[in-house]
């Protein structure tokens, strides 16, 4: 008795050790090819309006920063589905290029305002909210995503 008790509790670990990583991973495997069916992007605000160090994420082995204004988590529409942006970034779905195509493509259908500072940064602002993508001589690859009253601080893309 003891023994098949032994043998069906290892069996049940070892499923539950399969299935788990399956399950984590299924979501964002379906959108390999869909990341330019993102409808929009949800801001979570917070009560401060402090500049916070949100995650960082690579690009050709260099590593850069995504900063929150204001906010608490990013997320992402596609297929009518909500996804964390830290999310996507971390499992190769969604990278600054992606990103700088869907905020170019708000823009240029009127959903959104962009100024471009010194050909090292664009600004784009909505209803919603602010995003700022640094692309500087210097390297500097950050992305800042905040409330629409973000301001322009100094330090951005520095």
């Amino acid at each position: 008795m003891k023994k098949r008790l032994i043998i069906f509790a290892i069996a049940l670990f070892a499923i539950i050790l399969i299935i788990i990583p399956l399950t984590s991973n299924d979501d964002y495997k379906e959108l390999n090819n869909t990341t330019k069916n993102i409808s929009a992007i949800n801001i979570s605000k917070t009560k401060s309006e402090k500049l916070k160090e949100g995650f960082k994420y690579s690009e050709n082995d260099t590593s850069h920063k995504i900063y929150y204004y204001g906010i608490d988590k990013v997320e992402f529409i596609i297929n009518n589905n909500e996804f964390n942006m830290q999310n996507l970034f971390k499992e190769n779905i969604l990278n600054r290029e992606i990103l700088q195509e869907y905020l170019d493509k708000e823009y240029d259908s009127g959903n959104s305002n962009r100024e471009i500072i010194n050909n090292e940064a664009n600004i784009y602002r909505n209803d919603n909210y602010s995003v700022i993508v640094c692309n500087t001589k210097d390297g500097n690859k950050d992305i800042y995503f905040g409330i629409k009253e973000m301001k322009k601080l100094d330090e951005y893309c520095k």
